[in-house]
Formats: C-alpha cells, structure tokens, sequence
C-alpha cells in the first residue's frame, strides 16, 4: 500500500504515517521498503516457525 493509503485505512495524517515508517526502518537498520521486505523474509516475520 502507498503511505496515503494507509493513512486512509487507519484514519492517520499523512505525516504520522512516515514518521511510523521512518521509526520502523531506523529500528531494522534498513533505508526503504524494499530492504524491509527483504528484511522480513531474511528472519521468518510474519510466519510461524515449524517446531
């Protein structure tokens, strides 16, 4: 989703939206949505692990 459709889904500015996003790629260490997507794929989130 673009940033101003996810602002539209959670009834957020805008600006709140990229701040959120801004925090989360600092947090990961990474500098857009691509390295995060890798990112998440390189360490199973969103996926449970099998026991």
């Amino acid at each position: 989703m673009t940033n101003k459709e996810i602002a539209q889904e959670l009834c957020a500015s805008l600006q709140t939206v990229k701040h959120h996003l801004t925090n989360i790629f600092n947090k990961v260490g990474v500098h857009n949505r691509l390295e995060l997507a890798l990112f998440s794929i390189d360490n199973s989130m969103g996926q449970r692990k099998k026991l």
